[in-house]
């Protein structure tokens, strides 16, 4: 019915399939959860900083948004892979991911208006 390589594939589309409703779940019952993937995306955001405010130290309209960049950077380089790739799984784990990183950068842009005024949260 079924050869070994269409089972394997079949396996691991079930497992992120699985892990997908796991991840997803809590983002829809809880307003506030923030979850294990909001760490890594805050990890990307801060090394963004860090990585991106060289470049653009000296025009600050743009310096806002170096961790913004960076976060959204780093899903859409896995994104890209796993469609060159033809890995599906993944590949929705990754649009995903994407995604999802928008929530947290709605949160971060209720900020910016204090930024432009050079009030931001790391100066505070």
């Amino acid at each position: 019915m079924y050869s070994a390589d269409q089972k394997k594939h079949l396996f691991w589309h079930i497992i992120i399939a699985v892990i997908m409703i796991i991840l997803v779940t809590p983002y829809i019952t809880d307003a506030y959860y923030f979850g294990p993937l909001d760490y890594v995306n805050l990890f990307f955001y801060v090394s963004g900083r860090y990585y991106i405010g060289g470049i653009f130290t000296k025009n600050h309209d743009i310096g806002v948004l170096e961790g913004t960049i960076w976060q959204l950077f780093a899903p859409l380089v896995f994104l890209i892979y796993f469609l060159i790739k033809k890995n599906y799984g993944a590949l929705f784990f990754s649009l995903f991911w994407f995604f999802e990183n928008f929530v947290n950068i709605s949160i971060h842009n209720l900020w910016l208006p204090a930024c432009f005024y050079h009030i931001h949260f790391y100066n505070l």
